[in-house]
């Protein structure tokens, strides 16, 4: 014959073994959410960084247009970009732009660059 509490006593560990387990299991669900939600915003604060870099880029073609690229360019304190070289063909300019936020995220624009009418007509996101 087992003692009475035994049960009882057995019952609490096992029903505190599973809580413990989904605690657990529910706050590494949250550590990984977070994380995944810091990555989305570095990689839109890249893809902004990417856009701001594309229109200085735009702007040095605009206001000449024999613009070699080749350049670094700082944003601020946490974004820099890359411009490369512009190649010509006919009136038309292309050069990539490559953003980098926090010093890990990075977004890479190719663009071409319409010359008779000052704007770009294709901006694309390489993978």
């Amino acid at each position: 014959m087992q003692p009475r509490g035994f049960i009882a006593l057995m019952s609490v560990i096992i029903i505190s073994a599973i809580l413990l387990s989904l605690i657990g299991a529910g706050s590494l669900l949250g550590f990984f959410t977070n994380s995944v939600m810091i990555d989305e915003e570095e990689k839109a604060q890249s893809r902004e960084a990417a856009d701001a870099c594309l229109h200085t880029a735009v702007l040095k073609l605009t206001l000449n247009t024999n613009y070699s690229g080749s350049e670094f360019v700082t944003i601020d304190a946490e974004n820099k970009c890359f411009i490369t070289a512009v190649t010509t063909n006919g009136v038309l300019k292309m050069f990539i732009v490559q953003a980098t936020s926090t010093d890990r995220t990075v977004t890479t624009l190719s663009t071409t660059y319409d010359t008779r009418y000052l704007a770009s007509t294709t901006v694309v996101e390489i993978y």
